[in-house]
């Protein structure tokens, strides 16, 4: 008996050795488990916040590159800047503007058109005024490549005779370089807010967040890609302001239709004014005079009363006289 008490008590106390064992490794393990979560939500925080700062410093671009302009492959910069090399690049909008007075009108008008499209460009305005009886004009927009645009201005010049020139190069290095910055540094951040929902690594509520500002950073993308393109195009294509007037020569007004036409118009405004006067007037009276009668009924028999006592007082004193 004695030695089946010893070995229940041998067994109990192993069995409460195990016990404890298992119970400190569980609460170990749970210890851990609680300091990874907790590590993991820092660095997805470190994570947002670098991100954060690398869109507001630009520190994701090359330093060449931020000092030097566009760097990377040919397929990333716009076709007019890949002969050029990043440190003596120069971007240049160029604009120029021509008054030209004509002798034949529509053959000038014509011969724009063929000049716009022989030097690959093409009209983005035109608006004619042809008033009767005096010179016709035209306002234009040309929309030429820039290499073309010396040689499309000297076919111009040669319609007529040139009565104001003027030309404007404006010097866009700059804003062309710090929008490609720009971009560049958003794509990469777009980039890693990929990387980290595709690792789903945090909460749900941080997965949210960087859904949210995944979806405004693309909005932003997005204006700067619309801006870039129309930089592009304005380096690209030159603008040509064209005023044509016609040389015209006024004549005398011959044939009778005209007279007659003219006499008819001035006895149509003479009867429109006088139906119009007399409107005028009904209508004044017919507002006015409501309250004129009322007033002149009311006024009248005490005038009348003033006017004979006048009268008397005027006769008593002439008769003493």
């Amino acid at each position: 008996m004695e030695e089946d008490s010893t070995a229940v008590a041998q067994r109990t106390a192993i069995w409460t050795r195990l016990k404890r064992f298992a119970f400190r490794m569980l609460l170990g393990s749970a210890g851990v488990a609680l300091l990874l979560g907790f590590a993991n939500h820092i660095e997805f925080k470190n994570q947002l916040r670098g991100i954060e700062q690398q869109r507001a410093t630009g520190l994701s671009a090359p330093a060449a590159y931020q000092m030097a302009g566009f760097v990377g492959t040919k397929s990333t910069r716009p076709a007019f800047m890949l002969a050029q090399t990043p440190l003596t690049r120069l971007i240049i909008a160029r604009t120029a503007s021509l008054n030209i007075s004509v002798i034949n009108f529509d053959t000038a008008l014509a011969s724009v058109n063929r000049a716009a499209t022989a030097h690959q460009g093409f009209v983005a305005l035109l608006r004619i005024s042809s008033p009767g009886g005096t010179a016709r004009s035209a306002n234009a927009r040309l929309a030429i490549p820039a290499a073309q645009l010396d040689a499309a201005l000297s076919e111009i010049k040669e319609l007529g005779r040139v009565e104001q020139e003027e030309q404007e190069s404006e010097e866009m290095t700059s804003q062309v370089t710090n929008l490609d910055i720009r971009l560049r540094n958003a794509r990469d951040t777009e980039q890693r807010f990929g990387e980290i929902l595709r690792s789903r690594t945090g909460k749900v509520s941080d997965i949210l967040e960087v859904e949210r500002e995944m979806a405004r950073l693309r909005g932003e993308v997005e204006s700067m890609e619309a801006e870039q393109k129309r930089l592009n195009n304005r380096v690209a294509l030159a603008s040509i302001e064209l005023a044509l007037t016609e040389e015209y020569e006024a004549q005398l007004a011959n044939g009778g239709s005209r007279v007659g036409v003219r006499m008819h118009n001035a006895m149509v405004e003479g009867y429109r004014s006088a139906v119009a006067s007399l409107l005028e007037a009904s209508t004044f009276f017919l507002a006015v005079g409501p309250s004129l009668t009322l007033w002149v009924g009311m006024l009248f028999w005490p005038g009348r009363w003033a006017w004979r006592r006048w009268r008397k007082v005027r006769g008593s004193v002439a008769a003493d006289a």
